[in-house]
């Protein structure tokens, strides 16, 4: 089957490691799939110019311009999503045009539709849902909610998110739940863990490090031998490290910046637990690539989280205070001979693995196209 996957983000060379949760969804499906990309991204900026990138299979246009309006950004969007849809060989021929993150691409596909008479599905990965954009005016968001409500199936990554976009839009359309896929290096690896907490992130809202700083200066008065090291880079780094300096804690808790996958792998499975505070996550990658390579998870009991995050693999913290937490990192040390490292990878390998996830997405597709017939096979081999 031949998809043609439309992305709003994806990596490229602004950001090498912009949304690669969507390239492994889309890896994950190569066995199964003829897959190609149409990269299409308008950001309102200071400037204008274009990014180009032209390969087989992959086409790569990011437009910068210098008005920041959101509604422009939309109408290019369309009009870059028609011409291509209508130009590009690979868009042409598919069977099935797969819209990854709904908004802006689809604004105007009430319309589009018409003369592009392809099945068509959403995968969605994104919070804004939850939150509205943002927008507390919410008759803004129209054109948004009317994307769910022409009875496109949408794929999310969470049950939460499918909830979510239902409650914000009001729409009726058939869901489907794709967990993100994690892959090598993140897999389990023998060995003495320290007494050590790690948590790393891209530091900005909705995430809450001071939650657990606040909950580790008080727990380390009863175990002075525990450190936390803080991996990941973002606009709160400052702040954490202005309050770790003025409390003292230089010596117990340590920054390590951004990281590389291996150096996260690393991290992992050095350490006793893997810490996540957050007020949402649509899914939480990185609680998912710790559990692959054995290191129970702490994490805030919040959107997708608790979906995979239990009492076999963690501790889920119902309140994000310090008090909350305090207890929770005192119950992960009473447990913590209970957690077998390598049985938790084994079993978010065996859920979260590129074959698995590439066999699970391409089902569904097969869904969404009508090709009942190649599931059928699926399900006898």
């Amino acid at each position: 089957m031949k998809i043609c996957h439309v992305v709003a983000w994806f990596p490229n060379s602004r950001n090498p490691l912009e949304a690669s949760w969507i390239q492994r969804h889309i890896e994950a499906l190569s066995p199964h799939c003829d897959n190609s990309i149409l990269h299409l991204q308008v950001i309102p900026s200071t400037r204008f110019s274009v990014i180009r990138k032209s390969e087989p299979g992959l086409l790569q246009r990011i437009v910068e311009i210098p008005v920041n309006s959101w509604k422009l950004a939309e109408m290019l969007t369309a009009m870059l999503l028609s011409f291509y849809l209508f130009t590009l060989r690979f868009c042409r021929q598919a069977d099935l045009i797969n819209f990854h993150i709904a908004y802006p691409t689809l604004v105007y596909w009430h319309w589009m539709k018409k003369f592009f008479r392809r099945p068509v599905v959403i995968s969605e990965h994104w919070s804004a849902y939850r939150f509205h954009f943002g927008v507390t005016d919410k008759s803004k968001l129209k054109s948004v909610k009317r994307i769910f409500r022409q009875g496109i199936p949408v794929i999310a990554v969470s049950s939460s998110l499918l909830s979510d976009i239902r409650n914000f839009s009001g729409g009726d359309f058939k869901g489907y739940i794709v967990p993100n896929a994690v892959s090598s290096p993140f897999s389990y690896r023998p060995g003495e863990r320290r007494e050590k907490f790690f948590m790393a992130s891209y530091w900005k809202s909705p995430k809450r490090p001071l939650v657990v700083l606040e909950a580790f200066k008080l727990f380390a008065e009863d175990h002075p031998h525990f450190e936390l090291v803080i991996g990941g880079g973002g606009p709160h780094v400052d702040i954490m490290k202005r309050w770790v300096d003025d409390n003292d804690l230089a010596g117990r808790v340590s920054f390590v910046g951004t990281l590389t996958p291996e150096e996260m792998a690393s991290h992992f499975s050095s350490s006793q637990a893997f810490l996540h505070c957050s007020d949402y996550e649509t899914f939480s990658v990185v609680c998912a690539e710790a559990l692959c390579c054995g290191a129970p998870v702490v994490a805030s009991n919040v959107g997708g989280i608790p979906e995979f995050v239990d009492g076999t693999n963690g501790v889920l913290v119902n309140e994000n205070s310090a008090a909350a937490w305090l207890d929770a990192l005192r119950c992960f040390v009473r447990r913590r001979q209970e957690f077998d490292s390598e049985l938790i990878s084994r079993k978010a390998i065996d859920r979260f693995s590129k074959e698995q996830i590439g066999r699970r997405y391409y089902q569904i597709l097969c869904e969404v196209a009508g090709e009942e017939e190649k599931i059928s096979k699926m399900t006898l081999t």
